[in-house]
């Protein structure tokens, strides 16, 4: 028998989504097929690809956060703040990022040790981090003198070799996320946890500890999010997250990622923020308006599904000639 086979299954949704949408633009929405406009893609994916990452890790361990897109924008005015009080820019920007962090840790306490469902967990510290950052800002923009943290407009608008240096930092986060994924124990448990978290309780290992840790390394990413939004658009915004939340968990999922399964793929959720991403700018090219743009999104998602659904299927009727056949 060989070993490692591919199976249908195992192709994120978002491969098919993808290659349709962009044929698609590129035909239709004229200047989407320009290097500006493909840069612009990417800098543009930079923030949803590191809040999928962390959602995505979530939900592979049976979870949900419907949190991240308001603790994003908790963490920016947080660090925003900081910033217009004369703070280090460093120091600002780290506690910015903790504060995501803890967050994500007050996500899984209930959760773990609470015994909070994750949908109820979460949709509190939605609303949680959305009310503090409208107060804390009193609902507008968070502005800081520019002229005191060059370094600032260097991540915001600076670039290497002609790639932005905000594309490049977050490339990097995602690079840390994923070799610390892939190369210690953090995806065998996540997968255990997702299929069934007995098994990883019965082998000695603590439930309620790898859950606290999923969802804090989902906060942290929102974290990062959250200083790395306030340098690219030079305010802290106490808006700005709103719906992110949503883009994550439906990047995620077309990427190959669902409840209950015991597996997914990283890769597939950071091409399902891609692909969102990419669907975003070639309808903002053809004109579309943004409730629009939100009603393909939840489309997008019902289609995923389909065609997870049909792989299942198909790789269902494979197996039952491959039984017959040996019988």
């Amino acid at each position: 028998m060989r070993k490692n086979r591919f199976h249908l299954t195992d192709l994120p949704s978002a491969v098919i989504i993808f290659i349709v949408v962009f044929v698609f633009f590129a035909v239709s929405a004229g200047g989407f097929f320009s290097a500006y406009n493909l840069a612009s893609i990417l800098t543009q994916s930079v923030i949803p690809c590191l809040l999928v990452l962390g959602v995505a890790i979530v939900i592979m361990s049976a979870g949900l956060d419907l949190s991240v897109g308001n603790v994003l924008t908790l963490s920016g005015v947080t660090c925003g703040l900081l910033l217009k009080a004369g703070m280090p820019v460093a120091l600002a920007m780290l506690v910015g990022v903790l504060t995501g962090t803890a967050c994500g840790f007050l996500n899984g306490f209930m959760v773990a040790k609470m015994k909070l469902p994750p949908f109820i967990a979460t949709l509190a510290m939605m609303n949680i981090a959305s009310g503090l950052a409208n107060t804390l800002s009193q609902k507008k923009p968070v502005y800081w003198e520019r002229e005191a943290f060059p370094i600032l407009d260097t991540i915001g608008t600076g670039a290497v070799l002609g790639i932005p240096v905000f594309a490049l930092i977050g490339v990097l986060v995602m690079a840390v996320v994923i070799f610390v994924f892939y190369r210690t124990r953090l995806r065998t448990n996540v997968y255990t946890l997702g299929g069934n978290e007995e098994v990883l309780h019965l082998s000695g290992v603590s439930v309620a500890k790898w859950k606290i840790v999923v969802f804090t390394l989902s906060g942290l990413m929102a974290g990062v999010g959250g200083v790395l939004m306030d340098a690219r658009v030079t305010c802290a915004d106490p808006t700005v997250g709103t719906g992110l939340e949503f883009a994550a968990v439906v990047g995620a999922v077309i990427g190959g990622n669902l409840q209950n399964v015991g597996k997914g793929n990283l890769f597939g959720a950071i091409l399902g923020a891609i692909t969102l991403a990419t669907i975003r700018n070639g309808l903002s090219i053809m004109h579309m308006n943004n409730y629009w743009q939100m009603v393909l999104t939840g489309a997008i998602l019902v289609i995923g599904m389909v065609i997870r659904e049909l792989f299942v299927r198909i790789e269902h009727k494979k197996k039952l000639k491959e039984a017959e056949a040996s019988a």
